[in-house]
Order: C-alpha cells, then sequence, then structure tokens
C-alpha cells in the first residue's frame, strides 16, 4: 500500500514530515513547510544524538563495538543526504529564494574570493579566513530556512498551509536544536572541570603518602633506611615501607640498589585513569609510571584491580 501526504499542507506530526521527506527523496521541485523541514531535521538530529551515545556506550565495550557504531552512522548519514539536500532545496523555494542561487552560485562566487583571498596572503591565516567564510554562511543558510513560507502561491509551486501550532513549533525546533549543543557542551565542561579538580585532589592525596613512605624509607624520619630488598631476603620486614592509600588499599616503598619501587594495590579503574593521566613530570624524581603486568586501566575492575608501580631515584 503506497503513503501518500499531502503537497499543500504541512504534516501532523514530525514523524510524518520525516517519512514525507523520505518519499520525497528525488523531488527537487515545489515546496516544503518550514514546518516538515524542521520536523525531519529534528527526527535526524536526534538520530545522530542516539548514535553519539550509542558510542560513548561502546566505548566500554570493545573496539569492535566502537567500529560499528561508526560504520552505522555514516551508513545512515550518507542515505540520509539526499532526501535532507532535496528538502533543503524545497524549503528554499517555500521562502521565494532560489535554491540554484543559494546552494550553487553563492558557494562557487565564495570559493573563488577565498582562492584569490589564499593567493594573496600566503600564509596560515588563510585557513581562518576559510574556516569564518564557512561559518557565516552556514549560519545565513539556516537563518533563511528558519523563514516563514511565503502564503501565497510562487513560481516554484502552490503554498503549503501551516496552522499557528505548527508556524511556532516550525520555528522552536531549530532554536532547540542550537540550544542543545550549547547546553550540553557548558554541562560537559563543567563536569570536565569538575572532574579534572577532582582528580588531581586525589592524586595528591596519594602523591603525600607516597612521600611520606619514601621519607620514612630513606630513613629521614627513622634515621635507619631500609634496606635493599636484594640482600635482605633473610629478613623480609626490613625491606619495606607500608602505608593504607587515602583511596583504598597499600602503600608500599622497598628499595633496589639506589632506586626505590613504589607500588599502590587494589587500584580501581578511575583511580588508575587519573593517575595514567597525571602530568608526573612535576615531580622529576618519578623516574617512570606502569601498571603491574602490562595490564591497561579499562582492566582494573572491582574484582581485579590494579597494582601501580613507580620507580624513584
Amino acid at each position: 500500500m503506497k503513503t501518500e501526504f499531502s503537497e499543500v499542507e504541512s504534516s501532523k506530526n514530525i514523524f510524518e514530515a520525516f517519512f514525507k521527506v523520505l518519499v520525497n527523496c528525488f523531488n527537487f521541485k515545489g515546496r516544503t513547510s518550514r514546518y516538515d523541514y524542521w520536523g525531519f531535521s529534528f527526527i535526524n538530529f536526534g538520530v545522530h544524538l542516539l548514535f553519539s551515545l550509542l558510542g560513548i556506550l561502546a566505548v566500554r565495550i570493545s573496539t569492535e563495538a566502537v567500529e560499528g557504531v561508526n560504520v552505522s552512522l555514516s551508513i545512515y548519514s550518507i542515505l540520509i543526504l539526499i532526501p535532507w539536500f532535496a528538502a533543503m532545496v524545497r524549503r528554499l523555494h517555500d521562502t521565494g529564494r532560489s535554491a540554484l542561487k543559494w546552494l550553487l552560485v553563492l558557494p562557487l562566487i565564495g570559493t573563488v574570493i577565498l582562492f584569490v583571498i589564499g593567493i594573496l596572503l600566503k600564509t596560515k591565516i588563510f585557513v581562518v579566513w576559510v574556516s569564518f567564510a564557512i561559518l557565516m554562511y552556514v549560519i545565513a543558510l539556516s537563518i533563511v530556512l528558519c523563514f516563514r513560507g511565503s502564503e501565497k502561491d510562487n513560481k516554484y509551486g502552490q503554498a503549503v498551509a501551516e496552522d499557528s501550532e505548527q508556524r511556532w513549533k516550525g520555528l522552536a525546533m531549530p532554536v532547540f536544536m542550537v540550544l542543545v549543543p550549547i547546553i550540553v557542551a557548558i554541562f560537559t565542561g563543567v563536569l570536565s572541570g569538575y572532574s579534572r579538580v577532582h582528580s588531581k585532589y586525589r592524586i595528591q592525596n596519594v602523591v603525600s603518602v607516597i612521600y611520606d613512605v619514601l621519607a620514612e624509607a630513606k630513613g629521614y624520619k627513622t634515621g635507619t633506611p631500609i634496606a635493599d630488598i636484594k640482600s635482605s631476603y633473610l629478613n623480609p620486614q626490613s625491606v619495606g615501607i607500608f602505608r593504607v592509600s587515602p583511596e583504598g588499599g597499600e602503600i608500599k616503598a622497598s628499595r633496589v640498589g639506589n632506586m626505590f619501587i613504589i607500588t599502590h594495590s587494589e587500584v580501581p579503574s578511575s583511580l588508575c585513569h587519573d593517575f595514567s593521566n597525571y602530568n608526573w613530570a612535576e615531580h622529576p624524581d618519578f623516574e617512570s609510571f606502569k601498571i603491574e603486568d602490562g595490564r591497561d586501566c579499562q582492566s582494573c575492575t572491582e574484582n581485579a584491580p590494579c597494582t601501580l608501580i613507580w620507580n624513584y631515584k
């Protein structure tokens, strides 16, 4: 059974608008209302958002899962490209503007101008000019696509009827699509900043204990440094200093020759990532940092925590 959509009335809901655009994927004539175009774009925006969330979840599963999400997103993006472009053409027609001029002539003229500017400048600032020009074009085009369609028939076809509810929804959807990424970016930035501060606070607490253990191991506190682990196998109690970490687990210092080995046991994945991302150049006496048995932080689970190892001069 063939689904039919009215060409002179806006869709009843955004899902109908989405399928209407798909059905007319090769139709570059006629007109598409603001509600239909942005209803389609809103669903498309939601699909891309869903893929983004799946990508975040896939990172926690496996590399193959991430590749599967990326391939699926690429296929969807390619399939939706022609229907989206055709809908954009008809939306421009609905506002009485030439799609040929906006989607071909203006970008072509802009490319020529930027090419000339690039020849004259011959500097890296040309990249800035190109990026700025593309951004301005995208903003201008997006604003035009938000314009209300002409209420009368024009040379591109019959007027598409919209009621008052469809009019404000057709304008609210693009505004929402702009605000959501901004809000997400701000929220992500706040969380990221808090995470960095919290991470540094956790590490500094542990590092202070490490230095405390080292001071005792070197004899600064006890007056007697710990013995070399290779020469003290008959007296194992004398080869290491132990302290409980503020984050749980045990911090141990042992000596091998002129080098002190620091180990932090029972480290969960989150703390392991904090230590891995930490700038150990702030502590030049630490010569190296690694995870025991060549494991990675992703494998540091609650049931199988990791042991971190530092070499200290």
